[in-house]
């Protein structure tokens, strides 16, 4: 709260965690955005953007490990993977997600005049309250060791369950009777159910598009554009994701995509595991794609905000997504590189033909990629915005874009120039770009208040 757009980036934060757990874009912005987003209009952010950082963070939560939703075991079955290694991959993506909707709540802060919350708004958490956080801790903890330590889906899912409902009839006196256990298992079997449908419309769906002969012709349009650049190929399998997105759940998306294109994909020429995660990637960003945004007309209602608007504002809060998954492609380090965890507490590297050889990705690789994602994102997130110490030009804008796109391009020729150029961009706008607007000065003093 005594950050600038502090009750944005709570939200964020707050939606992170539950994605930890919840994996499920809908149900984390009706779980969480019912407190979020009212505190959010409150602290001086328009509707649209303030349902939109809920939409776009609950979205981030569908790759945020250990859970990721149900698309991770679904991967983890299509190439043979255990599931514990398809989690450490998917730590550094999720990382960067977050770090660029941070960045864009704190450009379109400083652009709104959004300052930290007033002293009298911020929460406290009283000692019992920070006790009853280990409700959602302890069986978090359990998921993580039984997946990790001990790789058994069935272990962590029973175990998980046990130690949540230990914990809660400890810890929550609320829960201390047969009326809310009742309640808690009715819920739980509402959830399953609507899984039950969505796998039963996924075969379905599935058997139409083997019968159809429909699965053979995108194979084979995969298959001939394998055979020219790689850019071309992931730009066809990202737009198919996202349109088929569109109304459907991540986990229907992916199989969808990844059955039709099944005898092409190995023709890609990329590891099976960066080429499913890439396909993941898009199908998640998808619930905040316009015109059909599923996260966004979630929060809508929530905010009394115009659903469509605040589509277009959760996809630039998103902005991160549509990056990661060619960041990633392009720079192997991202997917792999933390494979050697598994190592240092004494087990072995993964081997695995849906893999590369960690081996051939240093630390300096994963170093590189960090710095130049982050430098990037600040100049794409404050040049879409429009804002960052003031208000930024038209050339400035396009300058920022360019060499934030060029920061991540993988020819180190091309990346290191766009790195001078997007430092020395900010320099100037830091330093020579005038005095800071009256939004700022304005932010400024409810900080020292």
């Amino acid at each position: 709260g005594r950050f600038t757009g502090g009750a944005a980036h709570a939200a964020v934060a707050s939606s992170a965690l539950f994605g930890t757990l919840s994996g499920a874009a809908i149900s984390n912005v009706v779980s969480t955005g019912v407190m979020t987003i009212p505190v959010i209009k409150k602290s001086g952010f328009k509707p649209a953007f303030s349902a939109a950082v809920e939409a776009a963070a609950s979205t981030g939560g569908q790759v945020m490990p250990p859970v990721m939703g149900v698309v991770a075991f679904f991967v983890a079955g299509q190439i043979g993977l255990e599931y514990r290694y398809i989690v450490v991959a998917a730590i550094i993506p999720a990382i960067f997600f977050y770090l660029g909707t941070f960045m864009t709540v704190y450009f379109e802060a400083r652009r709104q005049g959004v300052g930290p919350l007033p002293f009298e708004d911020r929460p406290k958490l009283s000692s019992a309250e920070l006790v009853q956080c280990l409700v959602f801790i302890l069986p978090l903890g359990v998921l993580s060791y039984f997946l990790f330590a001990q790789p058994s889906v069935q272990k962590a899912g029973f175990y998980g369950f046990i130690v949540a409902l230990a914990s809660a009839l400890v810890l929550f006196k609320g829960f201390r009777n047969w009326q809310s256990i009742y309640k808690a298992f009715v819920g739980a079997g509402r959830m399953s159910a609507a899984i039950i449908v969505i796998v039963a419309a996924i075969g379905l769906i599935v058997g139409l598009i083997q019968v159809s002969g429909f699965s053979g012709r995108l194979s084979l349009l995969l298959a001939q554009l394998a055979n020219g650049p790689l850019f071309t190929t992931l730009i066809v399998v990202a737009l198919g994701a996202i349109v088929l997105g569109m109304g459907l759940p991540p986990g229907a998306t992916y199989f969808i995509i990844v059955i039709a294109l099944s005898s092409g994909i190995d023709a890609v020429g990329i590891p099976p595991l960066t080429l499913h995660l890439f396909v993941v990637f898009f199908a998640v960003i998808s619930t905040v794609t316009p015109p059909v945004a599923l996260a966004a007309f979630a929060a809508a209602p929530i905010a009394g905000a115009d659903p469509v608007q605040t589509g277009f504002q959760a996809a630039r809060l998103a902005l991160a997504g549509f990056l990661i998954p060619f960041v990633f492609v392009y720079h192997p380090a991202v997917l792999y590189k933390l494979q050697v965890l598994f190592e240092w507490f004494g087990g072995e590297l993964p081997r695995s033909s849906a893999m590369i050889d960690i081996a051939t990705v240093s630390w300096a690789d994963l170093g590189w990629v960090i710095v130049a994602f982050a430098l990037a994102m600040w100049l794409l997130t404050s040049a879409l915005t429009g804002y960052e110490k003031n208000k930024l030009r038209g050339v400035e804008r396009i300058l920022r874009v360019a060499a934030g796109l060029g920061i991540l391009l993988p020819n180190v020729f091309f990346a290191l120039p766009a790195v001078c150029g997007g430092v020395a961009l900010i320099v100037i706008h830091r330093f020579l770009g005038g005095e800071p607007s009256s939004v700022e000065t304005t932010i400024s003093n409810k900080a020292n208040t």
